[in-house]
């Protein structure tokens, strides 16, 4: 007995730069993927509430009207579970922060290298078909205000952001630890 065949991941890209939509369309059906495009957070806020959603969706932070955040915030509301990557061309560890604070799974910053968008893709749908084979899935959102203190925009900064906004919704102790530069002498 043959297995019924699947359908390939549907994607939804949400920018209001036509030439970001139409690349990364272009990268992510190379890969086979069935990629939809809105040019604005209200345009995808309302095609997730249609249905049906999307398996991931690439959302931009800064857009004309209702920014990224808003839109992610409209979205989970809207859809819970919904796989959500953020791109920004402005990585601040408040971005950071907020993106993972609000439930976005990652984010990337612009300009992106196809091969990572497509590593992030992959990545972001094994982990939400790992994590509805291991039971239900809800993540918590804490709307608690971070202060940026922290300064680095290295990408091992930015995984770093991404961990504190991680953990900022739960409570638990957090100690980061790492080398201090050499200072040079005088």
């Amino acid at each position: 007995m043959s297995e019924a065949p699947t359908r390939p991941p549907t994607l939804l890209v949400i920018d209001d730069d036509a030439e970001i939509r139409y690349s990364l369309s272009r990268v992510l059906s190379s890969r086979g993927y069935q990629v939809a495009e809105a040019a604005s957070g209200e345009e995808g806020v309302a095609l997730v509430r249609k249905g049906p959603a999307p398996d991931l969706i690439f959302l931009d932070v800064r857009m004309g009207g209702m920014s990224g955040i808003e839109a992610l915030q409209h979205i989970r509301a809207a859809s819970p579970r919904q796989l959500v990557i953020l791109m920004t061309a402005f990585g601040t560890a408040q971005t950071a922060i907020e993106a993972m604070k609000f439930g976005a799974f990652d984010y990337v910053m612009k300009p992106f290298d196809p091969a990572k968008v497509l590593g992030l893709a992959q990545n972001a749908l094994k982990a939400h078909a790992d994590l509805r084979a291991v039971g239900d899935y809800r993540p918590t959102i804490n709307a608690d205000d971070y202060r940026e203190g922290i300064v680095g925009s290295s990408p091992v900064m930015q995984e770093v952001f991404k961990v504190i906004g991680q953990v900022t919704a739960s409570d638990v102790t957090v100690m980061i630890t790492g080398e201090l530069p050499t200072m040079p002498s005088r």
